[in-house]
């Protein structure tokens, strides 16, 4: 290391402009985001009770109007029988024929993939 780059580092260091870590946050990863941003499943969820509440759900909505966002995203919106807006779809499926994909359980409910053809297509959103 240089001259120049050491008294760098030590100006950095001395102002404290260069900061390892947030002590308050906790670490990356698994179960975690940046800080102010955590996200983690608190609790376990038995996958078939995911599944079946899921399907019920798929099985009583009907397709919305579609829209696009600004930014030129397709969003299909999945509405049940009180009206609600339980999930979406980013691209136009047969809603008999979603699949049930990946989820996970957080402090808004459960989320649950749309899947078609292999392709995630959509969200469901569960309490």
């Amino acid at each position: 290391m240089n001259k120049t780059a050491a008294a760098l580092m030590g100006l950095t260091l001395m102002t404290g402009s260069l900061i390892a870590g947030d002590v308050l946050a906790a670490p990356y990863g698994w179960r975690h985001s940046g800080p102010g941003g955590y996200y983690y499943q608190g609790k376990q969820v038995d996958p078939a009770v995911v599944e079946k509440n899921a399907k019920a759900v798929l099985a009583a909505v009907t397709k919305g109007n579609p829209w696009k966002t600004p930014r030129g995203i397709n969003q299909i919106p999945l509405v049940n029988k009180d009206k609600l807006i339980v999930g979406n779809l980013w691209e136009d499926a047969d809603l008999k024929a979603l699949e049930i994909g990946a989820y996970w359980a957080g402090p808004a409910g459960t989320r649950v993939e749309l899947v078609s053809n292999g392709k995630v297509v959509g969200m469901l959103w569960m309490q």
